[in-house]
């Protein structure tokens, strides 16, 4: 109703307006051949053109060849006369008149006529005898016939959305209610959402009879799929253990296998020197033994590393926490390296404060504490100074290890916490590192769950982790 009511509203005018050009035309044509063949004055010709003029409500006046009226034909003869005249009197069609179609032999136009306020279809056109002709029809009656049906198109199309209303909603009742839950439930199982099932209407009929087919495909559906996520995700586990399992191999074999392989070659080529008796004095040969055991030594503390960090990464050390005081952990530390601290002239500064507790693994803080203050030791320089700090923010303790020396470069801060990875791989190799460490300071506080980081400062590097407070 909608779609004619639209049709009807923006094209029913232009249509019927082109249907009355055609009869404008076809009476036009009857004129002209009467014309021509001088049966324009022929009472079978008034008889044929008063039916056309009648038949379709047009107004028709002929002029003769001196201009003076030979036949109307039509109710309104004067307005006929007078719109004549106007058309002579302006022959390029001006005063707002609109020219619909020309041809040759007459022009049709679209006229206004201001006495009457009403809107003309003319036609204006002279004859094969030399008369002329004026033909016109009013478009009201188009306006008004469309308007009307268009009035009755929305009283016809009420009265059937209030019927077809009614209608839908007995039958959706019985049909489209129960349809429309099986959609829903379909849809939710897609989801993977079995907890919807249908509740059958009692009438025994075809849709009961699928909604229980379809309970128990959801009842199926559930267990099943609950069994392949249990195993999928056990899967996924056994894939993910195994896949980091070798990926720890090869790393540990490469790694090992390149650190261990400097000290092996010095081993062996200053054992076969005490060999071959390279050296017979007593005092080169006792510097053949201690290069000797210094490497072996060397491959201890690199062996050792890689079994504590592959200890921590596969979570083999169980976390002991406890109560403890780091200042005392800090200081104990600083007193163990006190030998070393004084053969390399460096000054170390601690915390003023006594006492600070945290909860952690008092052991895992050693190692940590032991590497980042064998790193600063090993690359202290300039004013060889090393900081020691340790201060309480919102909660959480932050343990800083300062050393005076060269700072990192940008692109290197986020990778010395790899494994075997140097930044200086000769100085690194000098003091014997095994650029582990601070690998081994990643996996304790990623077991933690605490953060810790790097930061270069304006005459040094710092190294910091924090723990829990527990004061």
């Amino acid at each position: 109703m909608l779609f004619c009511w639209v049709l009807l509203s923006h094209f029913s005018e232009r249509y019927y307006q082109h249907t009355r050009i055609r009869v404008l035309e076809d009476a036009y044509d009857v004129v002209n051949d009467a014309s021509k063949s001088g049966t324009i004055v022929s009472e079978e010709f008034k008889d044929e053109i008063d039916k056309i003029t009648i038949r379709n409500n047009m107004s028709l006046i002929i002029y003769d060849k001196n201009g003076s009226p030979a036949y109307t034909s039509g109710s309104d003869s004067d307005m006929m006369v007078r719109r004549y005249f106007d058309i002579l009197v302006s022959k390029n069609f001006a005063n707002g008149d609109a020219v619909v179609e020309t041809k040759d032999g007459y022009v049709i136009l679209k006229q206004h006529d201001d006495k009457l306020d009403t809107d003309y279809m003319t036609m204006y056109a002279m004859l094969g005898g030399g008369e002329s002709l004026l033909m016109s029809f009013s478009l009201e009656s188009i306006t008004d016939m469309a308007a009307t049906f268009n009035q009755y198109i929305i009283f016809v199309g009420l009265i059937v959305m209030v019927l077809s209303g009614v209608v839908v909603f007995y039958v959706s009742k019985s049909v489209s209610i129960p349809v429309t839950r099986l959609t829903e439930i379909s849809r939710r199982m897609s989801n993977l959402d079995f907890e919807a099932k249908y509740e059958p209407s009692g009438l025994g009929n075809e849709i009961d009879e699928l909604g229980s087919y379809i309970n128990k495909m959801s009842e199926n559906l559930e267990n099943t799929i609950g069994e392949l996520k249990e195993a999928n995700v056990k899967l996924k586990e056994d894939l993910y253990k195994r896949e980091e399992a070798e990926k720890r191999r090869t790393e540990f074999l490469s790694g090992v296998s390149h650190e261990l392989k400097t000290p092996i070659s010095i081993i062996q080529g200053y054992a076969e020197g005490l060999e071959d008796c390279v050296n017979d004095d007593e005092e080169s040969r006792n510097y053949y033994c201690q290069v000797i055991q210094d490497e072996a030594k060397k491959m201890n503390h690199i062996v050792q590393e890689m079994l504590d960090l592959t200890h921590i990464e596969y979570g083999q050390d169980f976390v002991n926490m406890s109560r403890f005081n780091v200042i005392e952990l800090l200081y104990g530390m600083v007193n163990a390296a006190d030998i070393l601290l004084k053969s390399e002239d460096i000054k170390v500064k601690l915390p003023k404060q006594t006492e600070v507790y945290v909860w952690s693994d008092e052991s895992l803080i050693e190692k940590i504490v032991d590497n980042y203050l064998s790193n600063a030791i090993h690359y202290c320089l300039n004013e060889k100074e090393i900081e020691i700090s340790c201060e309480k923010i919102d909660g959480v303790v932050r343990v800083g290890v300062f050393n005076t020396g060269d700072t990192l470069p940008e692109e290197e801060k986020d990778r010395i916490w790899e494994k075997f990875y140097k930044v200086d791989k000769a100085r690194t190799r000098e003091y014997g590192g095994s650029g582990i460490g601070l690998s081994v300071v990643k996996a304790i506080m990623e077991v933690l769950g605490r953060n810790y980081g790097v930061e270069n400062k304006e005459n040094g590097v710092l190294f910091w982790f924090e723990l829990e407070s527990a004061s």
